[in-house]
C-alpha cells in the first residue's frame, strides 16, 4: 500500500478499461511479453492475456517466468534478461 501511495503514475481506471484492446489492432511492431508466473495481478488471467495478444499476432512470443511475481525484472533479472536478449535476436 505504501508503494501505491508513492507511485508517480496514477493508473486510475486504465487497468479495467478496454483501451489496450482497442489499440492492439493498430500495432504493426512485433508483440512480445514476459510475465511473472506468480504475479498476483496477472497470473490468474495469463491464458486470457496470451489468447488476446495472439489473436492480434499469431506469432506472439509470450513467456512466463516461473516463481517470479509482478516485479519479474527485479525478482528474476537473469532469466528476464536472457528472455529479452533471445526475443531481440
Amino acid at each position: 500500500m505504501e508503494n501505491i501511495r508513492q507511485a508517480r503514475f496514477k493508473s486510475g481506471t486504465i487497468p479495467a478499461s478496454d483501451t489496450l484492446l482497442q489499440a492492439l489492432p493498430a500495432i504493426r511492431a512485433r508483440i512480445t511479453g514476459v510475465w511473472g508466473g506468480r504475479d498476483a495481478f496477472a497470473a490468474p488471467r495469463l491464458g486470457d492475456y496470451r489468447r488476446v495478444l495472439a489473436s492480434v499476432q499469431s506469432d506472439l512470443d509470450f513467456r512466463v517466468i516461473d516463481g517470479a511475481g509482478h516485479w519479474v525484472p527485479y525478482e528474476a533479472a537473469d532469466r528476464v534478461n536472457a528472455a529479452l536478449l533471445d526475443m531481440l535476436r
